[in-house]
Parts: C-alpha cells; structure tokens; sequence
C-alpha cells in the first residue's frame, strides 16, 4: 500500500469504527419513544401559563431526532438539536427559540427551558410516559 492510501484507509475504519452506530447505546434508549409533556411558564405570557401536550423522541439514521405536539395548537412541529447523554435530554424548538434542558427522574424527565426571542420567556417542563 502506498503512503498517500495510510491516512484513508485509517479514516475509514474510524468512520466504519465510530460513525455507523445503527442504535442508541442502552444507557441512552431510556428517552426514546412517546411522552406526554407539560410546559409551565415563568415570565410574562400572554397565553396560559401551561400549555400541555406530546413530545417524540426517535434514534434515526446516526442521531436523535424528535417532534413535539401541543394540544392548544394541535399540530406537530418538528424539533432540532435533540441530544441525550446518560440521564440528560436537550431540544430545541426552531419556531419560538427555545431551549429545552432536562434529567431523568423515577416518574419521567423533569428539567427548565429559555428563549432569546423578542420577548424573553423562562420556565420549566416535564415528561411521563404516555
């Protein structure tokens, strides 16, 4: 094998190694599925002060993704940056800018969330199994 063929063989293996996984790790799988989801707000809102609803979360093709639904809106929208590590979630919602943080709990996943958008919102959240 030539010197110039070394370093892409070995970025293969790596990727094949690394970057093929084709499910969550177990410790992982605890938040993937159907949860029924509320969210409380502490800043000031011109809507009610919890809005309640579904949160999807689902392994894809190499990543995490998911979709939340809120039974006041009645629609699917669809969520970005879905992490999970260990006993900790991360989300976003593109449409408002928020950021969802949490942990995992006995009964669910409990946590808190904020924007940046114009009118600064702050609260928290939580998710039982469905």
């Amino acid at each position: 094998m030539n010197r110039k063929a070394r370093p892409l063989v070995a970025a293969f293996l790596l990727l094949a190694l690394f970057g093929c996984a084709s499910t969550p790790s177990e410790k992982n799988s605890w938040a993937v599925g159907e949860w029924r989801f509320r969210q409380t707000f502490t800043g000031p809102v011109e809507r009610p002060n919890v809005l309640t609803g579904k949160l999807q979360i689902e392994w894809g093709k190499h990543r995490y993704t998911g979709r939340i639904y809120f039974d006041a809106l009645k629609e699917w929208e669809r969520l970005d940056e879905v992490w999970i590590s260990g006993t900790s979630v991360h989300f976003s919602r593109v449409i408002s800018q928020e950021e969802f943080e949490g942990h995992r709990t006995e009964t669910g996943v409990k946590g808190n969330w904020n924007t940046s958008s114009a009118k600064f919102l702050a609260g928290s959240w939580e998710a039982e199994r469905n």
